[in-house]
């Protein structure tokens, strides 16, 4: 039939040729007729997908013949049109019969699938893509005629389909076309090119079902389902980028389960892949954490955590490639950082005044924390020294009393790096900042303000400067970091030297404080570090080596941290009881009063019980000035009249035992005797130099 049409139409051109132009100009399809036809019932499914994907282009495929000058041309013409025509029709007819998809027909499938498997899983693609498309909502309405293609009769068809499709097409797909090795790619295996379109059509189905998703669990089991056909992904480059642009959306839901899936689908991307396309996974999966990071509170807490650790080990995968944007994503923070000091403007301060500021050093701290655990002469760790900088920079960018909990932050994370990276990093001055404030130092305002959670607040409200919530906290974060810092040089040699700074600032802060809970604070830090200074000095005196012997000193230092010094003890309490607090505030939002009896004076008779197990009592430090805590307390309570007693008949022994008790109260333990300076500046960095 074909041929012979053919034929005819060959005559015409020869015979009439102005009517063959005119054929030309009006309807091609006629003299195209039987030239894409496919041969084969697998070519024609071929063609489905091929218009399930171009579904722009084929719209025009599906009009039938139009009749306009159907007068001018002969007998033979016409006839073979109404042929057509009705061929269609009936074709039309017999697919809308075929395409309703019902349970009956899903088994059949699956009947099926061993006997003829290429055929059949392209009918169920195509279902499959066709059921999905239906029901998203970015589908234009021109394309109607290609979404009623496949149509679900009900609830159970739809399931049976995708379980079917998401059981089936994995298994399917790793048949035909085997990996042995990363390093082999699809695209060289025979059967590529057959089943190409049909991974295509799979995975943009996938992603479309995933985004429409609410249920977090169903959207784990997808984005697993779809990690299985990650190799044949990797080697489409325009289906990769939208993958990967998709997939991560999932993670700005804040859900931890399809957080985890995410986060296991991009590793499994990164080990198939090459470093150009590794270099946009990493890149993408760090510009998706900042855009997270925006806010920070107690809902989505845990979840930046959870991502935090998810990117870190990411980046950990690949460390040559992570060192190239860890230079650069650090450099930027250097930017904004020197942006802030010298523009002096309120948008300059506030991009690093920011969650996302703290957030991305917290996130290159622990990368490059972890990099040098696992391996000592890691790459990364020649980007330690100017991440602390932009630290010690950000510290000194504004230091008001509203800009504290950002402070805080910020040592914090200088600590975590001392502590795992095995560095000093100087910052007594840095955490005694704040006691250079008058707000803290006076008496608290009379004004009715909550207690905040210094784990999720960056700065302060006006409304709460000068209160006794505010004094508390800040003071409370000042204990908590110091003992931090120095737990870290616990068990060095030279100790006792390294708290003089530290015992001097503190008497010097004495002089002109007010807030009775400062001065607690100072005295039970002050015993402490006593304590352990002595502990120190008592076990150095019987080593002979030179203090210029660094390896004795690092075996010295070994041995203290074995024992357990006292200070190290009483941080292992307090740690405890911080994380009894930190419950409370995660579950309650704030810390309710009386709630476990815990106060820090029982960490105190803890801490001195195993401090001083071995017999040696604890001798309290005593400062100069020193105000009656107990007269302080009674001014602001009004007491009842008391009668007067009468006075001592020798008035010169009254002013000798006045004497004495100031002498005993000024003297300071000291091996080095007194480091008090005189006059009252309130520039304090000479006690650091």
């Amino acid at each position: 039939m074909d041929e012979d049409h053919a034929a005819q139409l060959q005559r015409l051109k020869e015979t009439d040729p102005e009517f063959y132009k005119f054929l030309l100009k009006e309807d091609k399809s006629l003299l195209s007729f039987g030239k894409d036809q496919p041969d084969s019932a697998e070519e024609n499914d071929d063609s489905d997908l091929s218009e399930s994907e171009d579904q722009n282009e084929n719209e025009g495929d599906q009009m039938q013949v139009g009749e306009d000058g159907a007068s001018e041309i002969d007998e033979e013409s016409s006839q073979f049109e109404n042929h057509q025509s009705s061929n269609k029709q009936k074709k039309t007819l017999l697919e809308k019969d075929q395409h309703a998809v019902t349970v009956a027909l899903v088994n059949t499938w699956a009947k099926r699938l061993r006997a003829q498997p290429l055929r059949i899983v392209r009918r169920i693609v195509l279902a499959y893509s066709s059921v999905i498309q239906t029901d998203a909502d970015n589908i234009k309405q021109k394309d109607s005629s290609l979404r009623e293609k496949f149509t679900v009769s009900s609830p159970s068809a739809y399931n049976a389909l995708l379980h079917l499709t998401l059981s089936q097409v994995p298994k399917f797909l790793h048949k035909r076309l085997p990996l042995k090795d990363r390093k082999m790619e699809a695209t060289q295996l025979p059967g590529w090119k057959k089943l190409k379109n049909i991974i295509k059509v799979f995975v943009k189905a996938t992603i479309s079902l995933i985004l429409q998703s609410s249920d977090a669990n169903m959207t784990s089991l997808l984005i697993k389902t779809l990690s299985q056909a990650v190799p044949y992904i990797v080697v489409l480059p325009k289906l990769r980028r939208t993958v990967l642009k998709d997939i991560l959306t999932v993670c700005t839901r804040e859900e931890s389960v399809a957080t985890v899936a995410v986060i296991l689908f991009l590793r499994q991307m990164l080990f198939y892949s090459s470093l150009i396309f590794s270099l946009d996974i990493l890149k993408s999966a760090y510009m998706t954490f900042v855009r997270c990071t925006k806010f920070v509170n107690l809902n989505n807490h845990d979840h930046v955590r959870l991502f935090q650790t998810a990117v870190k080990e990411l980046f950990l995968q690949d460390e040559q490639t992570a060192y190239q944007l860890a230079f650069i994503y650090i450099r930027q923070l250097a930017i904004y950082l020197r942006d802030a000091h010298c523009l002096k403007r309120p948008s300059a301060h506030q991009m690093v005044h920011s969650w996302q500021f703290i957030s991305c050093l917290q996130l290159w701290t622990h990368v490059i924390a972890d990099s040098m655990q696992h391996n000592t002469s890691s790459v990364m760790q020649t980007l330690l020294y100017p991440l602390i900088q932009v630290c010690l920079g950000a510290v000194s960018l504004l230091q008001t009393p509203r800009y504290f909990p950002f402070h805080f932050h910020l040592i914090r994370t200088m600590i975590f790096a001392m502590e795992k990276c095995h560095v000093f990093i100087p910052l007594s001055s840095a955490i005694l900042i704040p006691l250079q404030s008058t707000e803290v130092l006076r008496k608290p305002a009379k004004r009715i303000t909550k207690p905040l959670n210094m784990a999720l607040t960056l700065s302060f409200p006006k409304s709460y400067i000068g209160t006794k919530p505010f004094q508390d906290a800040v003071i409370e974060e000042i204990n908590g970091l110091m003992l931090q810092y120095l737990e870290q040089l616990a068990g060095n040699i030279g100790f006792p030297e390294a708290i003089i700074p530290i015992f001097s600032f503190f008497r010097h802060v004495l002089k002109n404080c007010k807030n009775v809970a400062l001065r607690k604070t100072l005295k039970s830090l002050s015993d402490q570090l006593e304590a352990n200074s002595k502990f120190i000095a008592t076990h150095r005196s019987r080593v002979e080596h030179s203090p210029l012997d660094v390896n004795k000193n690092d075996e010295f230092e070994c041995r203290m941290k074995d024992i357990g010094t006292p200070l190290q003890k009483f941080v292992k309490l307090w740690r405890d009881h911080e994380q009894k607090k930190r419950k409370l505030l995660m579950a309650h939002g704030e810390i309710p009063k009386d709630e476990d009896g815990i106060e820090e004076s029982e960490i105190q008779g803890e801490a001195d019980a195993n401090n001083f197990a071995e017999g040696s009592e604890n001798e309290n430090f005593v400062w100069e000035d020193e105000v009656d805590e107990e007269s302080d307390e009674e001014s602001t309570v009004p007491q009842p009249k008391r009668r007067k007693t009468k006075q001592n008949k020798f008035p010169e022994q009254n002013i000798d035992e006045k004497k004495k008790k100031k002498k005993q109260k000024t003297s300071v333990v000291s091996n080095e005797g007194d480091y008090e300076q005189e006059g009252s500046d309130n520039n304090l960095d000479w006690m650091f130099e």
